[in-house]
């Protein structure tokens, strides 16, 4: 009998949050008053206005192409090999786990593979 109180105080918790967030209310907010005209009875202090400062925008660097240049990919079997073994846009964890082609010229099936396991590097 308890769980079924707490699922009714659970889902009533969410309908309240679930209502305040529909309002427009995405802040928590204090109970005690303010002056807000306080701050409107003192007397304003001239401030000289500062210089416009001219902040340097930072682009971040421009994506690399998956593949690299496209006047160096690939036209046959032997040069897609060395390709695919050498090309660092191709997969951002490395070089090192590349498992490069391998099969006789021609074959009847080719299997592609997007991610092998750390055994298939002799069995594909």
């Amino acid at each position: 009998m308890d769980a079924a109180r707490d699922d009714e105080w659970e889902a009533a918790l969410a309908a309240s949050q679930a209502w305040w967030r529909e309002a427009g209310v995405d802040m928590a907010f204090a109970d005690a008053p303010r002056n807000w005209l306080e701050t409107a009875r003192k007397p304003a202090t001239a401030i000289e206005p500062a210089a416009p400062v001219q902040a340097e925008v930072a682009f971040p660097p421009p994506i690399a192409r998956i593949g690299g240049d496209r006047a160096r990919w690939p036209n046959d079997l032997a040069q897609f090999a060395d390709w695919w073994l050498t090309e660092p846009s191709l997969d951002p964890a490395g070089l090192a786990l590349r498992v490069p082609p391998a099969g006789p010229k021609q074959a009847p099936l080719m299997v592609l593979v997007a991610q092998p396991e750390a055994g298939d590097r002799d069995t594909l």
